[in-house]
């Protein structure tokens, strides 16, 4: 049995916006739709090796971090 975390990052979504979890950093970035201006998809014909979006925004993304985060990542946060 396996004792280590899974620090994947994690996308969820809802009818406001969606949210990347980022566990090794401990932090949440929430994005709403309405600040979404553009969406480009780059698939792997034209990048030979992986997939990837890139997602441009009229507004930050409101990030927070976890209650109960790692010290060096309270230290080193925003």
């Amino acid at each position: 049995m396996s004792m280590e975390k899974d620090y994947s990052h994690t996308i969820t979504y809802n009818k406001t916006g969606f949210i990347i979890l980022k566990p090794v950093r401990d932090e949440t970035h929430f994005i709403p739709w309405d600040t979404i201006e553009t969406i480009i998809y780059g698939d792997s014909r034209i990048y030979h090796d992986h997939e990837e979006f890139i997602i441009y925004l009229s507004e930050p993304p409101v990030i927070t971090l976890k209650q109960n985060a790692w010290w060096l990542n309270k230290m080193f946060f925003g």
